[in-house]
């Protein structure tokens, strides 16, 4: 029961990844780069629709149906991919005139609501682009990893965002602070994401490899690393066979891997027909053909096109290793193979040629790599590159050193890590302000909308509550001025006297949806003019199905409202205070809104004095009341040294609910500061008093117990709630007219839905 209740109190956000192409699948997922993130967040991915069913079939069972989503491209963004990719028009920033964010990624990440997002690019890229500019748009943080050898160095290939850079190695950081003018940008150092699986082969796989090649121990292997797009490599192929069969190389086998997106049938064909005998194919190659490619169906294409760990056993088990510039020549440069580059012509300046030459370019300057000028004198630089040389030895270590960082730990722990210390305090810090941003009213906080919406039996697709519903607790004693009971309006204007002019105007016109009669009575008597009484959202909420734990008292202070952060002298004596009952319970743990617990608000406190503190409630998430409803649900007792809703809906939910402790009191400043009293400030000091100690003892005296002293007053909490007043599907769909489907309804995404995201999570 004990690990229900742990499932039960782990909070595990949305974060979205998006990846462009097979090689993120399997440098990522397939290495296990986010292994460790999946512990802590729940894991949604984002695939181009054109290449989905390839990359599931890459992901070893982790790209599935259901915790994929595909993005369709269409023609006018694959035309801003072309003059992307160019290089050669106007900046990224002069590109985006008239266009916008691909309107499914921004609509994915609007309904999915993600603590951040993910990117892994293989700039220039116009998937990971649109990642970045959605986020932008959207306000949600954006975390870029650096997928190839030379990603990062694009001209501008980034739109004008802020995102987390996330790089290889302190090289790519340099070099992406210079070409991009990110200076304004977090850059940070991982490494390689695969680098576990990008690991030297053993001495019984490095025989097994040659064995397998037919490479005799008196002979050199050398690797061919076909790049993409395939320009010239069988000719090559060709020149090298013909040196080693009239002596100018020494005894050598050459196998070659062509590049994947290159290894079309049509190309393996061309090659087989040269009959060479000293170069052979990869054995693994043909078999990995993608379905588009060979024209079977997808079952007939399970494994991945360009396995991780068989490359690095091809890589450890060669002598040398050549080819167009590619990411992997840079993996082979990380293993301490001596490497060749091949290429017509010097090596271009780095700050004149593409981002994919300009890495191999300095590489070769600082002679930590081979470079072959022209390919018709591979044979003979190739001879030069089998005879070991020290300085160009020495210049590879330097030169791997500055390219990828190592350690500590892996590059799944290293990005958690950086997650967790340096992402999601900002990410949550963001994802509360726009969530209050966009919220409308007050009627769609903790997604009450949604809510309603399952309750009616209706479909995802958001509809919005035509008036002001509450979804907070107000007892009845507080009906002593109508701005104290109908007090959810939309955010006040500038000017306190076009505020107030506002309600009168709305006292008329707009529906006001409160728990109880005797709310809706006051109301009505007050002149305002449509008031329901239907109940609070958390009485519409389905059945909990949650079992409750003997002997679990679950705390849920007040909000903090900058009050009882790190210091504070009331926070210290509760936290001691609930310390000190240890003895008394199963379990205690202390639960928080998301916005408290960032700000350090009472946590500070309770961790001190050894206190379990969790996230139970976010405005930002539309499941919240669920989710606070189940966890109240789960607990015995439940106590709060405070005003607020935390007490109705305990005890509504079955807990036996209690005040202890010292008494947080809302403060004047905190009160004066709430809209409607900005309007009136002569109601701040009744509104204080509504909240006291002193007003809770004379109306609910009950409830100052000690926790473990508490008894069920779940009759009592039903009806502060309103669950009397609670109407029916049918009655509810009515009210709120939701009979016919509301204009300006979000747009659907094709694949998973982001409604299957968010229940992932919750």
């Amino acid at each position: 029961m004990s690990g229900d209740l742990d499932d039960l109190l782990r909070l595990k956000p949305v974060v979205l990844i998006f990846l462009p192409g097979v090689d993120e699948a399997q440098r990522f997922v397939v290495s296990g780069a986010f292994d460790r993130l999946a512990e802590r967040y729940t894991l949604h991915y984002v695939v181009p629709a054109g290449r989905a069913r390839e990359m599931r079939a890459v992901s070893a069972g982790v790209l599935t149906r259901s915790s994929v989503s595909e993005v369709p491209v269409r023609r006018e963004h694959a035309e801003f991919e072309t003059e992307l990719l160019s290089e050669l028009g106007p900046i990224v920033g002069a590109a985006h005139d008239g266009l916008s964010p691909l309107p499914e990624i921004v609509a994915l990440i609007a309904e999915a609501n993600p603590l951040f997002c993910i990117a892994c690019t293989s700039v220039p890229d116009l998937f990971c682009h649109h990642v970045a500019w959605a986020c932008e748009q959207e306000q949600v943080a954006c975390v870029v990893l650096q997928s190839g050898a030379s990603d990062l160095e694009g001209r501008r290939v980034l739109p004008p965002t802020r995102p987390l850079i996330a790089h290889w190695g302190a090289q790519a950081a340099r070099r992406a602070k210079a070409r991009q003018g990110t200076h304004h940008v977090s850059q940070h150092v991982l490494g390689i994401p695969y680098a576990g699986v990008l690991a030297s082969a053993g001495p019984e796989t490095v025989a097994a490899v040659r064995r397998e090649l037919g490479v005799t121990p008196e002979s050199c292997l050398v690797l061919y690393a076909g790049a993409f797009p395939e320009s010239g490599e069988i000719g090559s192929l060709r020149r090298i066979e013909e040196a080693i069969e009239n002596g100018r190389l020494p005894a050598t086998t050459v196998v070659y891997r062509p590049h994947p997106r290159s290894a079309t049938a049509s190309h393996l064909r061309a090659f087989s027909r040269r009959q060479l005998t000293h170069v052979k194919l990869d054995p693994s190659v043909e078999g990995r053909l993608t379905p588009e490619q060979t024209g079977e169906s997808e079952s007939a294409s399970t494994t991945p096109m360009s396995d991780l760990s068989r490359t690095a056993a091809l890589i450890t088990s060669a002598d040398a290793v050549i080819g167009p510039p590619s990411s992997l020549l840079v993996e082979a440069m990380v293993l301490n193979k001596p490497t060749m580059a091949l290429w017509d012509g010097p090596p271009p300046e780095p700050e004149t040629t593409t981002p994919r030459l300009a890495l191999f370019s300095r590489l070769a300057s600082a002679e930590a790599l081979a470079w072959s000028a022209k390919k018709k004198g591979v044979a003979r630089d190739l001879r030069h590159l089998l005879k070991f040389d020290k300085t160009r030895h020495r210049a590879r270590v330097v030169a791997v050193k500055e390219m990828v960082a190592s350690g500590p730990g892996t590059y799944a722990e290293r990005l958690d890590e950086l997650c967790r210390r340096s992402i999601e305090p900002k990410a949550k810090s963001r994802r509360y302000k726009r969530a209050g941003a966009r919220r409308g009213t007050i009627s769609h906080t903790y997604g009450a909308n949604a809510i309603a919406q399952r309750y009616c039996g209706l479909s995802t697709r958001a509809r919005l509550v035509p008036g002001y519903w509450m979804h907070g607790w107000i007892p009845e004693y507080h009906n002593i001025d109508p701005l104290l009971v109908a007090l959810h309006k939309r955010k006040a204007p500038g000017h306190h006297a076009d505020f107030l002019r506002q309600i009168e105007e709305e006292r008329d016109t707009v529906p006001q949806f409160v728990s109880r009669p005797d709310q809706a009575e006051y109301l009505r008597a007050q002149g305002y003019q449509k008031v329901t009484a239907i109940g609070l959202p958390i009485t519409y909420l389905t059945a909990r199905h949650v079992s409750r734990v003997p002997g679990a008292l679950l705390v849920l202070p007040p909000h903090g409202h900058k009050s009882h952060g790190p210091g504070d002298p009331l926070a210290d004596r509760y936290a001691e205070a609930i310390a000190d009952l240890k003895p008394r319970f199963s379990r205690i743990v202390v639960g928080l809104t998301e916005d408290d617990f960032v700000k350090e608000e009472w946590a500070t406190a309770f961790n001190r004095h050894g206190v379990e503190v969790v996230i139970t409630a976010q405005q930002s998430d539309r499941g919240t009341i669920m989710r606070l409803a189940r966890i109240l649900s789960a607990f015995e007792y439940v106590t709060s040294n405070g005003f607020g809703s935390q007490l109705a809906y305990a005890a509504y939910c079955g807990a036996k609910v209690s005040i202890y402790g010292p008494y947080a009191n809302f403060s004047r400043e905190r009160m004066a500061s709430i809209d409607v009293l900005r309007a009136r400030p002569e109601l701040v000091d009744r509104a204080v008093a509504l909240c006291s100690e002193e007003a809770l003892r004379r109306h609910y005296p009950f409830l100052f117990v000690d926790p473990d002293r508490a008894v069920e007053q779940s009759d009592w909490g039903a009806r502060e709630v309103g669950e009397p007043s609670r109407m029916s599907p049918g009655g509810l769909t009515e009210l709120f007219g939701w009979t016919s489907v509301p204009s300006g309804a979000g747009a659907a995404t094709s694949g998973t839905s982001s409604e299957g995201v968010q229940r992932q999570h919750r």
